[in-house]
């Protein structure tokens, strides 16, 4: 959004003019051209523009265009002339008349078009924002800004964390704070380049509190500050002697260049909603998870589940672990393969990136199944025991893990991390590559391959591979060309069980302002803390971003992670699997 421009007046020769000539009402020139002039330039005033939208105020700006003839006459053409901006995010022309309604600021072009010349300018549109939530007194504002600073009372901002990068299209954003100085009343401020947004909200003048500012809020936060940042910092004071306010530390939110998009399957337990499946649509931010497919839907216990590329198939297995397996369409969320004594089982399963086939593990023993029906195809000549298996975005590999030893499909030690080419035309299968060797003391398992097939996402602890609090993060290219990188940011620290690593499924580029970077979104679920409303111990899904240049570099390739908001916090969440879109059922 931070578009550089210069004004311009473009000359343009052997271009004629619509329309025939006259005097004006007021006897000056008249605003079309003479038949058969051409127009030699045309100037765009005013120039280079800053706006202010506030609240929920529109700013508005009137564009005239003048356009010099032939024979040198300069005619306002404003009424014939065509008007645009780059950027229809920020606001839209009505005629010649810009309005700006405060959905986002940011810096963009005004183009005019008239008798084939055309002029530019620059135009900055700046948002100031104030929400009083109702239980904040309507004259908050005013407190703050009567305030004087006193920095013993500054609250200590505990979520989230500082350089923490967020997609535009979070939708619920939320900032937590703790306060010894029993204020009770608190002002949040997201500041960035465009946008200047502030929340009041009362506090209970106990130690910690939050804010969850309003879908709307962020919308103009996000939009403005796309591939920029934003500077939080909390006030307080105590309304029985509001003369003094303090303010915290500051900490800075980064903004990603592009949304999030497709959607995210999860399963849920131990709240008070049904246990199972519950899924959210990226492209509705604000919206809450819906549940898709519990025990109220199916039955029975359903957890383990994997879907197909364009969403359109769920592999599910029912009674927990070691039970009966089916195969969803989603659409209708009704079974698709044999049920009674002919139903398939696996564990864990994998579709293959049209959705044709998948691979199954049960029992250590893996099998290429018809996607259709669940019947087997072929046998995965696995030379061993195997589990975890995850499909390349190419079709033409599967990545896996062989524990030395192993009780269960998901409970097992000494995993090794290993890659195995497959030809779906065929049904032949390569030699088992090692990409990931377990050493003494470590077991890797749940791999997953990046979008672009470069990457295997996978976790490492040095315990069994079911819930182990020493679970952690790790990234390898897929080639083997690298050593295993842990991602400290998203990490933190130890004992925070990261667990089951999966990609948000397209690819995206962040930039920063020397070319464009790739990265790609990674969800896991981890039981750390979640600033003051969780103190950790039950799982939740974050996200964090992964930089692969930076991996390949040497450098810090991700960031803190953040918890994805459309979460129920009362439940334990895990296995969050991604597709490219929610399917829903075809109107009728």
């Amino acid at each position: 959004m931070k578009r550089l421009s210069a004004t311009v007046c473009l000359l343009v020769a052997g271009c004629s003019s619509d329309g025939d000539v006259g005097e004006g009402p007021d006897g000056g020139p008249s605003e079309v051209p003479p038949d058969g002039q051409d127009v030699l330039a045309l100037t765009l005033s005013p120039g280079d523009t800053e706006l202010v939208a506030r609240s929920d105020e529109a700013a508005e700006q009137d564009y005239v265009a003048e356009a010099e003839l032939a024979d040198g006459t300069l005619v306002d053409v404003s009424e014939g002339a065509q008007f645009s901006v780059e950027d229809q995010a920020i606001g839209e022309f009505e005629a010649s008349r810009f309005v700006a309604s405060g959905a986002a600021g940011g810096k963009t072009t005004v183009t005019a078009r008239y008798g084939g010349a055309q002029a530019e300018a620059d135009l900055v549109v700046r948002v100031e924002r104030t929400s009083v939530d109702d239980s904040a007194p309507p004259e908050a504002p005013d407190l703050f800004d009567d305030a004087d600073e006193d920095a013993e009372r500054a609250p200590a901002i505990e979520y989230p964390s500082h350089l923490t990068m967020f997609p535009p299209n979070i939708g619920d954003f939320e900032i937590h704070w703790t306060d010894g100085a029993a204020s009770d009343l608190f002002e949040v401020r997201l500041s960035g380049e465009f946008a200047d947004l502030r929340v009041y909200v009362s506090g209970d003048a106990s130690s910690e509190t939050f804010a969850a500012l309003a879908p709307d809020d962020w919308a103009v936060a996000g939009e403005s500050e796309r591939g920029g940042d934003l500077e939080l910092t909390v006030r307080g004071l105590d309304t029985a002697d509001p003369t003094t306010a303090g303010t915290s530390d500051p900490i800075t939110a980064l903004l990603a260049d592009e949304d999030v998009e497709g959607g995210v399957y999860y399963w849920a337990s131990s709240g008070e909603r049904p246990e199972g499946i519950y899924r959210h649509d990226m492209a509705a931010p604000g919206e809450p998870a819906e549940p898709f497919y519990t025990r109220e839907e199916a039955g029975d216990c359903v957890a383990c589940h994997a879907l197909s590329r364009d969403g359109e198939k769920m592999a599910v297995t029912y009674e927990g672990g070691d039970g009966p397996a089916s195969i969803l369409d989603v659409a209708t969320a009704t079974p698709t393969t044999p049920e009674g004594d002919d139903e398939p089982a696996w564990n864990f399963a994998t579709f293959d990136p049209e959705g044709d086939y998948l691979v199954t593990v049960h029992g250590g023993e893996m099998v290429l199944r018809d996607a259709g029906d669940g019947s087997i195809v072929e046998d995965v000549p696995t030379d061993g025991y195997a589990t975890h298996p995850d499909f390349s975005p190419s079709g033409d590999a599967v990545v896996y893990v062989k524990p030395s030893s192993a009780s269960q499909d998901w409970i097992f030690s000494g995993g090794s991390v290993v890659v195995q080419s497959i030809d779906l035309d065929d049904y032949s299968f390569g030699e088992v590559i090692t990409l990931v060797d377990a050493d003494q003391g470590h077991n890797f398992y749940y791999p997953s391959f990046s979008p672009d097939g470069e990457w295997v996402v996978f976790n490492r602890s040095t315990g069994n591979s079911y819930d182990d609090a020493s679970a952690e993060v790790y990234i390898v290219p897929s080639d083997g060309s690298e050593q295993p990188e842990r991602l400290d940011s998203p990490n933190v620290e130890s004992g925070l069980t990261n667990s089951w690593a999966r990609w948000a499924p397209f690819s995206q580029t962040l930039d920063a302002g020397e070319g464009e970077e790739p990265h790609f979104w990674l969800t896991f679920s981890s039981k750390r803390s979640f600033g003051v409303r969780l103190d950790g111990g039950a799982p939740q899904i974050w996200m964090a971003p992964f930089f692969p240049e930076r991996a390949l570099a040497g450098d810090d390739p991700s960031a803190p992670a953040f918890r994805l908001p459309f979460q129920d916090i009362g439940t334990h969440n895990h296995i969050a699997q991604w597709t490219e879109k929610i399917v829903v059922p075809p109107i009728e």
